[in-house]
């Protein structure tokens, strides 16, 4: 407290006697440069009376059209003439049709081989090799009516036939190279059930033959022929092995 009231003491002390410093004032601002006026916009000028518009141009006046040409009216066509009657060919001039020509059905290597005794014709097949004349007819069940089947050999010859194997009986006419029958055996009948190969009879003509016609029991009789006819070979066969 003391030390308060000695501090007040000097502090009146220097007042009065006029010794104590001036405090610095802090330097003026400089003076704010006044913001410059504003511009006033100049007076808008008043818009001048509207001119007298100017006269439109006066366009060229307008060339009119020619008149357009009528075109020439369109040639008529000729009266057309009418056609003349065709003139008809006499009868003598006018081309007669080609023939037609029958087609042929087959050749006459495809047409059925025939042997002709007499009146009766039997077409037939051919049995010419040795493999075909062992096999003949032996294991068919039955031969079509008026068929047969025709062995044909090199000469004339002593044959002998038999009938194994066969299922129904034959007529056997036998055939010279003179074409004429010289034999015939008639019925020749089928194996019996027991009989052996070796049991068999064989057939042989009374005189030498070249062929060997074998057709169905009773058709020699049937046709009335009889030894001694003639016999012709036709169609495939025809001009064959000189009959």
């Amino acid at each position: 407290m003391a030390f308060v009231l000695m501090l007040l003491v000097g502090v009146i002390a220097c007042t009065e006697s006029g010794l104590a410093e001036p405090i610095a004032l802090p330097p003026q601002l400089p003076e704010a440069t006044p913001l410059p006026t504003a511009t006033h916009l100049p007076t808008p000028t008043a818009l001048s009376e509207p001119s007298t518009p100017e006269p439109a141009p006066v366009l060229p006046t307008v060339t009119p059209l020619q008149e357009a040409t009528s075109l020439p009216s369109a040639t008529p066509l000729p009266t057309l003439e009418p056609l003349a009657e065709p003139t008809l060919l006499p009868t003598s001039e006018v081309a007669s049709p080609a023939p037609v020509l029958p087609v042929p059905t087959s050749t006459p290597e495809q047409r059925q081989p025939i042997v002709a005794i007499e009146d009766q014709r039997w077409p037939v097949e051919l049995a010419v090799t040795p493999e075909e004349r062992n096999q003949g007819l032996s294991g068919r069940e039955s031969l079509p009516e008026l068929t047969g089947m025709l062995f044909v050999f090199e000469s004339d010859q002593h044959l002998s036939f038999w009938m194994v194997d066969m299922n129904f009986p034959l007529d056997m006419v036998w055939i010279d190279s003179s074409c004429r029958v010289v034999d015939v055996t008639l019925d020749a009948p089928i194996p019996l059930p027991d009989q052996s190969r070796g049991e068999l009879p064989r057939f042989r003509p009374s005189s030498p033959a070249r062929f060997v016609l074998e057709i169905n029991a009773g058709e020699f009789m049937g046709a009335q022929l009889e030894i001694g006819d003639v016999v012709e070979f036709e169609q495939a066969l025809a001009g064959k092995y000189g009959c």
